[in-house]
């Protein structure tokens, strides 16, 4: 068989990705495969080809690996002009959409086009309350919380910048003023507001570097509003959508007379169920554009499966293959894995979690569950092994608040044998969600793949994990208090942990490996429909990846 596979290459950072490329090798012994990527990203001397090379004639199967990513909207115009077999990695794309369809988050009426289209009129009128939720009214500052509260970029290595409308919120006990230290961009007017009034107004004619001191009363809130320029010929040229405002270098807060430079690395979250659009993702899976158009789909649950069928209405292939795992738990060794964390943490019980500090990854969960297993007496220790969402997760808040500090480590983004050294010298691993995009739980394989048993959230996608080696905790409320039930049985009784591991391994070896998810994935395409060949469609395809590489 001959396959053109869709994916994204080794320079995009990207779960599924590195997915692919774990099943490559195996997939490539059974069948001969192309592999396709967006037109820009395309390397010969890495083996891959523009997607608009594709001749549907020259293959008997057009595969795409697609989920949640920015980086995978390219494939929806193929969708729509060729056709082919999806494995579909998450259920929830809302990311995805709003990057092949900015209108999505610009609104107007063809923001509600798109919504309507992505989604049906549930979704629709979902997205209008979401956008009409706008800028956070934030009436209660909290003590001590970061204080970006909304319209703030990530961190970056000398500061960060605002988008176009930022907010600053401020509680801070025996603070008398306030120091920003900004870059204004050319033809950019900054104003600093306090509710209705205006307390600075700069229009920088050229690159303008601005300090601005401000007093405070007791609890404050600013915006700082943008209007003016344009993206910069770098933004277009990398293909960075975002509308920049000021640079923030440094901010600093005076107590009597003595100024402290205020952390730049964090933000406050806008309550538990969020604001706007990005806070009602999980309700607008704008996923009809891929979900309606692939004639074929492969998935890691039944529970995905049974979603597409409902959402068709039709007869469709589909085909449910366990996520990937590899072999690598021989040769590890605990007490070597765990020299390189803090020496008092040598004979604690280690628990680790693998991917973005996000909110719905349920950090808070695990680091509470955890806090409450210490009051129990057990020397509980989190590994925090993912790149930090400060955007969203004010997680050094977290910490304080369950003093937890000096029992956390935070990793960041590392590569992935690095990821794997540090799971190895975890003595279980946990990956919460909530909500959910309804995916597998990359985390989890990752887990598997090492020998280790996963403390899971009890969702119907992950269902088809095996009950030996996985713990479940309910989403519907008592999730710390149940992760701290089971940190405790595991740290009393060490050999539960290890009966967890035997079982991953046993998984791996009769049912994940990737040598039989590569043969699933041939007896599954071996009855999808073969690619549509259309000329009119290739021409489509092409018009497509143009317009995307312009905007």
């Amino acid at each position: 068989m001959r396959i053109a596979l869709v994916t994204t290459p080794a320079s995009v950072r990207s779960g599924i990705g590195d997915y692919t490329r774990h099943l490559l090798p195996y997939l490539r012994e059974r069948a001969e495969v192309d592999l396709f990527v967006e037109d820009r990203l395309s390397d010969p001397s890495e083996g891959t080809r523009p997607v608009t090379s594709i001749r549907p004639r020259e293959h008997q199967q057009l595969l795409y690996q697609l989920g949640n990513e920015r980086a995978h909207a390219f494939m929806r115009p193929m969708l729509a002009a060729l056709g082919g077999t999806v494995m579909l990695h998450d259920w929830v794309l809302f990311d995805q959409a709003v990057a092949a369809s900015p209108e999505l988050s610009k609104g107007g009426w063809r923001g509600a086009k798109a919504a309507l289209y992505e989604g049906g009129i549930r979704a629709a009128k979902t997205w209008r309350w979401a956008r009409k939720q706008g800028v956070p009214a934030l009436t209660a500052p909290l003590e001590g919380a970061a204080p970006f509260a909304y319209g703030w970029h990530e961190l970056e290595e000398h500061g960060r910048w605002s988008s176009r409308s930022a907010g600053l919120h401020l509680l801070r006990e025996g603070a008398d003023a306030l120091r920003l230290s900004l870059l204004v961009p050319a033809g950019r007017r900054l104003e600093l507001q306090r509710g209705a009034r205006v307390l600075a107004r700069i229009d920088a004619r050229a690159d303008e570097e601005v300090e601005l001191d401000l007093d405070l009363d007791g609890p404050s809130t600013f915006t700082l509003a943008v209007r003016g320029g344009s993206q910069t010929p770098e933004q277009l040229e990398n293909g960075d959508p975002r509308e920049l405002g000021v640079f923030l270098r440094e901010m600093g807060l005076r107590y009597g007379g003595e100024w402290r430079t205020e952390a730049l690395s964090s933000s406050q979250l806008v309550g538990e169920d969020g604001r706007g659009l990005s806070g009602a993702r999980f309700r607008l899976p704008f996923n009809r554009g891929v979900v309606r158009r692939a004639d074929a789909f492969l998935t890691h649950s039944e529970h995905m499966r049974e979603l597409i069928l409902a959402d068709r209405n039709e007869a469709t292939p589909i085909g449910v293959i366990p996520h990937g795992v590899e072999r690598r738990w021989e040769g590890r060794d605990l007490e070597r894995a765990r020299r390189e964390l803090p020496r008092a943490w040598k004979d604690d019980f280690i628990i680790a979690s693998l991917g973005a500090l996000q909110p719905h990854k349920r950090i808070s969960a695990l680091l509470d569950g955890a806090a409450r297993a210490r009051e129990r007496g057990v020397r509980a220790r989190v590994l925090l092994i993912g790149e930090e969402r400060p955007r969203e997760l004010d997680l050094a808040g977290e910490l304080r608040r369950l003093d937890m500090e000096e029992s956390t480590v935070m990793t960041g983004w590392v590569e992935e044998e690095r990821a794997h050294e540090l799971l190895s010298a975890a003595d279980v691993c946990v990956n919460l969600r909530g909500p959910s995009t309804g995916g597998a739980s990359g985390g989890a394989s990752q887990a598997f793949s090492l020998g280790r048993g996963v403390i899971v959230s009890d969702l119907p996608e992950l269902n088809a994990l095996p009950d030996g080696a996985v713990l479940r905790v309910p989403t519907d409320g008592g999730e710390a208090e149940a992760l701290c039930e089971h940190i405790v049985q595991l740290a009393e009784d060490p050999s539960l942990a290890e009966e967890m591991g035997r079982a991953a391994q046993a998984y791996v070896e009769g049912q994940a490996h990737w040598s039989l998810v590569a043969d699933a994935y041939l007896e599954a395409l071996a009855v999808s429909p073969t690619p549509r060949f259309s000329r009119r469609g290739i021409v489509r395809t092409a018009i497509a990846q143009s317009r995307a590489e312009r905007s």
